[in-house]
Parts: C-alpha cells; structure tokens; sequence
C-alpha cells in the first residue's frame, strides 16, 4: 500500500480532521517516513475527489512564504498549491498597498495536472507622493499646455478621392532589446524616431496624391506590456525600458504630436486595435485620445471594444484585427457575417493583422488577407526562437473608386 492508498483509505472511514493529526499513524502503518507535503497533498487530493476542497483548512505546510524587505523595497516568494494570481499574494501575504506598489510578478506553475503546484514571486517598491500622483498630474499639465480650441481647417477639393492609410503595427512601444543579446538596440527612444520618421515619409509621399482623408489604426502591440507588472495582458513577463507612467505618458505625447501634424493634411480617422500584449492598455489610450480630441472636427476616433473592427471606404471595406486568435481562414466569412451590410456595399476586400511582425499575404474567395510587418527589433525570445523578418511600416493608397492604387513601404 502506498501513501495514497493509505489516506484515501482513512479519508473515506475518518475523514479529513483525523488525517490531518494522524500523520504520526500514517508512517507507523507504512513502515516509513512519510514526507510531511506529501502526506498533506495526498489529503488535499482525496477531499479534491469528494469535490470538498474549496471547504479544506489551511495548515501550516499548504503556503511557505519568504521575504525580504529593504526600507524602499519588499518582495515575497509563496509557494503553494493554490496562490497563483497577484491578487491572491497580496492577500494572503497581507501586504499593505497604501504603502508598496507591485513592481514585478511571476508565477511558475509544477507539479502534475491533478496535484498542481505555483512558485509565485512577487517584487513591490514603496509608494511615494509621486508615484501615486505623477500620471494624474501629468494628463493635467499636457491638458493645460496643448488642449487648445482646434479650428475646422479648410482642405483642398479634388476630383480624385483616395485615402491614405498608415500602418505602424506591432511597435511595442516600451521594449527594451540590448543589441548583444538580439542584435539591435531597441528602446522607447529608437521606438519614438522611428514612429515620427515613418510617419513624416509618408506625410511627404500624401503630397505627390490628392488626399481626401487618412486612416490611422493604432494599437496592435502599439506598447510592449499590459500594466506595471511588466507583462502582457496574458501574464507573460517581458523585458521594459522604464516604467509604466513613463511609457504610457511619452505614447500618449508622441501620438498627439503625429495626428496634430497628419491632420494638417487631411481629415484623420483612427481605429483602435487592441494586442495580445496590451489589450487593455490600448483600450485606455484610446480612451485617451477619444478624450483630447472630441471637440476636434478633424479627428475621429474609433475606440469601440469589439476585438475586430471595419471601415467601408468608397467600395473598399477593410477589416481590423491584431490576427491572434482568428486563423486567416476563416476571415472572409466573418466578414461578411459581422458585416454584411458593407460587405454588399463594397467590390474590394482586405484584412489588416498584425502580430507576427512579417510581411504576408494570401487570398480567400476574392478577399485579400495581410499580416502587416513591423519596425521592433527582437525581444530576447524572439531572437533565441530564430525569428527574422524585413523591419518596416507600410501605407496603403485607397482610391474611391478602384480599390488599392498602391502599397509605400518605409525602413530605417
């Protein structure tokens, strides 16, 4: 009879409260000594089997917590079979957040699928007046400085109407890649030259076209991780050049100033797209940008929650997705589902995906599907993975009329 065998054996004749204070009977019986978390994980699977685990006390040996704490910084080591989130460290640790902000989080899960267990590492740094207020502080000063009446600009009439649309996908705005490790450098002030380079030539390459508006989708990974724990909306931990008040800020600065200089050309409409790395953070930046510009006629912003979204341009109907979760297959059809009324409107069809940072194009029942390319050097997985691709941004010229007249592409 094995450990197993000899507590569910018990459990079913005593139950848990007899188990729990007869370990010493457990290693009488089997003529061994029984390691003490292996004894009570045995337990805990027999009450699992009796679908009573969410009713089973704690004891000492379920959780072992370890910390260090310095005077500005304090991090925690919890292992457990049942602690696995963020929020349920906090708890469990009691760990004042009026005092400490989370940092960093991970959670490496072991053990089998029937007796799971987490290492869950959780690093958090004092709070301070700034800290709290910065963010806040900050979108009221930017508020202050650059929130001016916008005046319904006047643009050229032509007899030609084409659309330019600009696609900076994935650009991950707050990555940091050290060129030893990946290559190239990569930060948030390579990620901002090259944003404002691409969009600056294609700006220039609208001067040689009569345009009648811009489409500027944004979001697609448009920032590196989720929130201040330094992952991605799926908790995946990932590499950042500074903190998350600091990205989110300087983003939000840098895409005002290129809309404020695209919308000298033409009327701008942007789509927001959220990423499997920043669905959230995206949703909050468009929120944003929907808020700065409400009052300006030039600019609209689309930022509904639906993950894709579509645009009907004369009779050229485009879809939107980040191209995560839908295989390119099934895209036509659900574009003509979700859309039906724009699909019979429309003779030209495309999808714009991103997130695998490559050119690629393929066509199903008269509708072309494109996975958009991207500017961001490799992350240290990406570059141990072997993954390459041309580093670029692309714009697409619409004409009203004809459908795609051309595709400009731009890199560093």
């Amino acid at each position: 009879m094995n450990i197993q065998e000899w507590v569910s054996q018990n459990y079913k004749k005593y139950g848990r409260d007899w188990l729990q204070s007869n370990y010493n009977q457990c290693c009488t019986d089997l003529k061994e000594i029984v390691n003490r978390e292996t004894y009570m994980r045995c337990i805990r699977r027999s009450v699992e089997n009796e679908k009573e685990i969410n009713d089973f006390p704690k004891t000492d040996y379920d959780n072992k917590i370890s910390k260090e704490e310095t005077k500005d910084a304090v991090s925690y080591i919890v292992n457990s079979s049942d602690i696995r989130t963020v929020e349920q460290l906090i708890d469990y640790c009691k760990v004042d957040m009026t005092l400490w902000e989370i940092s960093k989080f991970i959670c490496n899960p072991w053990g089998s699928e029937k007796n799971p267990n987490y290492q869950c590492k959780a690093w958090f740094v004092r709070k301070t007046e700034e800290n709290r207020e910065d963010v806040r502080k900050a979108f009221i000063d930017d508020l202050k400085e650059y929130a001016l009446f916008y005046p319904i600009i006047e643009y050229p009439k032509y007899d030609i109407h084409n659309l330019l649309e600009i696609c900076l996908f994935d650009l991950h705005y707050g990555q940091l890649s050290w060129a030893e490790e990946t290559g190239r450098d990569y930060d948030i002030k390579i990620a901002e030259e090259l944003f404002m380079k691409s969009v600056e030539y294609f700006a220039n390459i609208s001067r040689l076209y009569p345009i009648e508006k811009i489409l500027f989708p944004i979001g697609n990974d448009f920032f590196n991780v989720n929130s201040k724990l330094n992952s991605t909306v799926n908790g995946t931990p990932q590499d950042e050049d500074t903190r998350y008040q600091k990205t989110y800020t300087n983003a939000r600065r840098m895409l005002v100033k290129a809309i404020d200089y695209l919308q000298r050309i033409a009327p701008i409409d942007i789509i927001i797209v959220g990423g499997n790395h920043d669905q959230e953070r995206s949703f909050m930046l468009g929120d944003s940008l929907y808020c700065w510009y409400h009052d300006c006629e030039n600019v609209n912003v689309n930022n509904d929650p639906v993950k894709r979204k579509y645009y009907l341009y004369g009779k050229t109907l485009i879809g939107f997705s980040h191209g995560d979760n839908e295989k390119f297959e099934e895209l036509p059809l659900l574009m003509a589902t979700e859309n039906k009324d724009n699909w019979a409107l429309s003779d030209y069809r495309e999808w714009h995906t991103g997130h695998l940072h490559k050119n690629e194009i393929m066509e199903r029942q008269n509708v072309r599907i494109r996975r958009i390319p991207s500017m961001v050097a490799n992350s240290v997985w990406a570059s141990e993975k072997g993954y390459n691709s041309v580093r670029e941004a692309q714009a697409f010229l619409w004409n009203q009329d004809k459908g795609l007249m051309g595709v400009f592409n731009y890199r560093e």
